[in-house]
């Protein structure tokens, strides 16, 4: 089957999905208007929890989604206790648009003793290996790819990393706030983490001594 061929049938699918939803949910008001004065109040409120949870159902699907996506950026076999900080900014949409975001998971406390203990031999467990991992301090000059430059010029004092000249390759000004911009600074600029470049324009560092991974991406 062609892939043009797959796409459109994925595409059929999920409208008559939406069709139905639609359809379901537009039953539902019907009913509830036309019998809500007929009604005791346990049929007003049976009724009315449905119509909730209809109208409920594709923002708790999308934010399950959306949840399990986020996680899955964390490296296996580390595994994330929480989120402890998350923000992201759209500039543009369709062709030419980019999207930059920042995000600190908090490892177990079990996941970051185990990578603590690895030392450098973490490289070998995580996805890639040796090859797609290095240890820091993250290299900055020579990078041809000018990912650590700040919109098109490589400012004079950019000697050493900083998350928010990666962030703002394409002139965002994005900002990240204060006390997780000087943590992951200070991970990238010392022995003991690790770190990747990925699709998407996202960089991937795991601080074992800190227990936490960070993820930003600018793509």
């Amino acid at each position: 089957m062609a892939f043009g061929a797959f796409i459109l049938i994925v595409l059929a699918a999920i409208l008559a999905v939406l069709g139905l939803y639609v359809a379901g949910a537009v039953s539902l008001l019907r009913k509830l208007r036309a019998g809500w004065g007929n009604w005791h109040w346990p049929a007003r409120i049976a009724h009315l929890t449905m119509a909730l949870a209809l109208i409920a159902t594709p923002y708790f699907a999308y934010k399950a989604y959306d949840h399990s996506v986020i996680f899955g950026f964390v490296p296996a076999p580390l595994v994330a206790k929480v989120i402890e900080h998350r923000t992201e900014r759209l500039l543009g949409v369709g062709p030419g648009g980019n999207e930059t975001g920042f995000i600190v998971y908090r490892l177990t406390a079990r996941s970051a003793a185990w990578a603590t203990d690895q030392g450098s031999r973490l490289t070998g467990f995580l996805p890639g290996g040796p090859e797609q991992w290095r240890t820091t301090p993250v290299l900055v000059e020579g990078d041809k790819a000018g990912r650590w430059q700040r919109g098109d010029v490589m400012r004079s004092d950019t000697k050493v990393p900083d998350i928010e000249n990666y962030l703002n390759q394409y002139g965002a000004g994005f900002r990240v706030e204060r006390p997780y911009a000087e943590a992951l600074n200070r991970a990238m600029n010392r022995p003991g983490s690790f770190y990747s470049y990925g699709a998407g324009g996202r960089f991937t560092l795991v601080d074992p001594m800190g227990g936490k991974v960070y993820v930003a991406y600018a793509g």
